[in-house]
Order: C-alpha cells, then structure tokens, then sequence
C-alpha cells in the first residue's frame, strides 16, 4: 500500500525504491520463492482516486512498471483513505489459499487514516478480518509444530483513542 497523496511529493519516490527493494530482495531468495506482488495506492475521498488496486502477480517488470507511474498529488488534510486502501488489500487481492505461503501487507504512507468518514470500515475490523483469514488458512498448529503466521499485521491502535500510532 502506498500513499500518494500531495504530502507524499518529497518522499514518493523513496517510498517507490523502498517497495521495489523489497520486492527485487524476497525474489532473489535462495532457493528462488515464486513471488507474486501486488499493489493499492490510495489518495483521498474528493482526489483524483481513493484507491488503485492492482492484484497479485508475478511478472514483477508490470508491477514496477504500474509502481513507477504514481505522482503525488491530492489530499489536501492530514488524514488519508488508509482504511479503504487496507480494506482493499485485504478483501480484493487473490491471496494464496496455501497455509505454505508467505503473505504480508506493508504501508508506506505519512498520514494517519481517515476516522470520521460515515460507512466507512475502519482498519480494526479489517484486521480483525485478516487475522480471521489467517486462521481460516493456516489452522492453529498441532503440539510440536510451527504455525505459519501468514497475514502480518504491524499497525497498532493505541488502547484509550483507537488512533494508529508507530509501532
């Protein structure tokens, strides 16, 4: 998820390099993983797009291409449609159904998301339903076994106001 919002102008492209290194890393893995990568950017209600989706895949050369093509630009206040973008990345990504996968979500982004839009799901209940999934998909493991934590989650809210802060 990358937030590409007008406050991003001076960090996008570092937040781009950050996304493709991580990529071009896991892929250069031994033994070599099969990767597949997908991407949402997200603005803001009233901007240009609240979210561009694309699935996952693995022919990483059209992800870099889709990364690379993103400006910054929009979102005029502090807060930004993290929730829907989450929300997205979560519900509308073909995620692997193999408990063997690997499959993690990083935010890079410099505002915290919106919490006072009407209708809109807020990101606990969208990690709640993530670490649901998980479980669905990589079932508790037996005595002497290792899970596979699958979905990771690195957001916290903070426990009196719910708002996200750095973990």
């Amino acid at each position: 998820m990358v937030d590409t919002t007008g406050s991003m102008a001076g960090l996008i492209q570092a937040a781009k390099d950050k996304v493709w290194s991580i990529a071009t890393t896991m892929a250069q893995a031994q033994p070599a993983p099969e990767i597949r990568v997908g991407l949402v950017a997200f603005r803001d209600l009233g901007d240009g797009y609240v979210t561009r989706t694309f699935d996952l895949a693995s022919d990483l050369d059209a992800m870099y291409a889709a990364l690379m093509e993103f400006k910054a630009a929009g979102g005029d206040d502090g807060p930004e449609a993290v929730n829907q973008a989450l929300a997205e990345a979560v519900n509308k990504l073909s995620w692997r159904q193999s408990a063997n996968a690997y499959k993690t979500i990083f935010l890079l982004g410099d505002a915290p998301p919106h919490l006072d839009y009407q209708n809109d799901v807020q990101y606990p209940q969208t990690l709640a339903l993530a670490r649901l999934l998980r479980r669905r998909r990589n079932p508790a493991p037996k005595a002497g076994q290792t899970g596979d934590d699958g979905a990771r989650c690195s957001s916290r809210a903070n426990r009196q106001s719910g708002q996200p802060r750095n973990v």
